[in-house]
């Protein structure tokens, strides 16, 4: 729309709901390097979880060099529609 280009995160669903994974280009694992995933979202955070050795962080929705237009909005539809 209007000349933007908008690149759809990663979602993949699973038997308790889905998992946004972030690429990691845009953010990784501070202790071992591993992908993050989305495990949970509010109006202020979201909390990201290392999918290698579980390491977790609570993180501004802006965190990711993503002006909080990537992952926080995804997220939050997949809190709203109970899948996270």
């Amino acid at each position: 729309m209007f000349g933007r280009r908008i690149e759809v995160t990663w979602l993949i669903h699973r038997k308790r709901g889905v998992i946004v994974l972030l690429d990691l280009k845009d953010g990784k694992c501070r202790s071992c390097g591993g992908q993050l995933q989305i495990v949970d979202v509010d109006d202020a955070t979201m909390d990201a979880e290392c999918s290698e050795c579980g390491d977790s962080y609570r993180v501004e929705p802006n965190a990711f060099n993503d002006g909080g237009i990537k992952y926080w909005p995804e997220a939050m539809a997949a809190r709203e529609a109970g899948e996270l």
